[in-house]
């Protein structure tokens, strides 16, 4: 005796393997490197040399990205290295 399942309940199951999939391919609380950009930068060049320019935009995002968060650290090392300089030149 063949068992009738649902169209509901083949739709929900398909929903759920999709939801988990996602979820653990894409873990949204991982730490995004500059390696993950910098890889991301070469597939999207890729992309661009078989499909065209219309993708250029996300290069573009990625390297502004890239950029910003470099010099973030750029300017965030710089003045803590000051501060350290100074709090130990303070406490002798």
């Amino acid at each position: 005796m063949a068992h009738h399942v649902q169209p509901s309940s083949i739709s929900a199951a398909r929903r759920n393997a999709s939801s988990r999939k996602s979820s653990s391919h894409l873990n949204a609380s991982a730490e995004i490197t500059d390696a993950d950009i910098e890889r991301a930068l070469g597939t999207v060049a890729r992309v661009i040399e078989l499909y065209g320019d219309v993708y250029f935009p996300i290069l573009r995002r990625l390297e502004a990205e890239l950029h910003e968060r470099r010099a973030k650290r750029t300017t965030l090392e710089k003045y803590l290295t000051t501060y350290w300089r100074r709090k130990n030149q303070s406490d002798r």
